[in-house]
């Protein structure tokens, strides 16, 4: 049997263009994909962030929590039954006690067992000595304090004297982004050296505040976030 070879040549050669641009199609799909994957990435880490703000607020219920707990630390407002419920239900270490405002607040979801590290906060949660008996009593229980501290310089300074003298204190928030304000208006500004502050050596919590410089960050309102709820409730 005879065999063209010009067609065989002119078939191979039109089977290689296909596979060809087939291989191009492809390449563009794959391009097409890492952008959109770029672009998804880039939206799940501004709901993440928005997510987190949330959880911050401690405005989310119990629910949401629990699912978003298998990925993050999720903290919520929640009664202490539901406290309870959520440890239970995540494995990661769970944190609460920012709005709290005494220690008998703690005692009820220390003992339900709904919490692994506590949040004080010295400016609404009863002050030094109320943070003193808050640690004592998570001492007590074989828990460790992360006080909440989203204030000024004052109760920064008032609650690292706190965990100073504790021997359960974890770790002290802090607003990075205002730092640089916090100094400004301090006479003796806390030293920070990599990621510590240095307990300060002046008498007292160990600065006076600027009050001249007090005046340029005169008090503002702004409304509240996630919230409907009037400013002054």
């Amino acid at each position: 049997m005879e065999i063209d070879i010009q067609d065989k040549l002119a078939e191979a050669s039109a089977k290689s263009r296909d596979f060809a641009n087939n291989i191009a199609a492809l390449q563009e799909r794959l391009l097409a994909a890492k952008k959109a994957r770029k672009t998804l990435n880039a939206a799940l880490r501004e709901v993440e962030a928005d997510l987190l703000e949330l959880l911050g607020a401690g405005i989310i219920t119990i629910y949401q929590s629990i699912d978003n707990g298998k990925e993050i630390s999720a903290v919520f407002k929640g009664g202490v039954g539901a406290q309870a419920v959520e440890k239970q239900k995540i494995k990661v270490p769970l944190a609460a006690g920012e709005h709290f405002s005494n220690r008998w607040e703690f005692r009820e979801v220390v003992e339900g067992r709904g919490i692994d590290f506590l949040q004080p906060d010295v400016c609404h949660g009863g002050g030094i000595t109320e943070l003193k008996r808050i640690a004592a009593y998570a001492d007590m229980h074989y828990l460790m304090m992360a006080p909440h501290n989203s204030g000024g310089p004052i109760s920064t300074l008032a609650t690292l004297h706190v965990l100073a003298s504790i021997p359960n204190a974890y770790i002290l928030e802090q607003m990075e982004d205002e730092r640089q304000l916090r100094d400004s208006i301090c006479t003796e500004p806390l030293v920070f050296d990599k990621g510590y502050f240095l307990l300060p050596k002046s008498p007292g919590l160990g600065t006076d505040l600027k009050l001249d410089a007090l005046k340029e960050h005169a008090f503002k309102r702004h409304p509240p976030r996630h919230s409907t709820a009037s400013l002054w409730y």
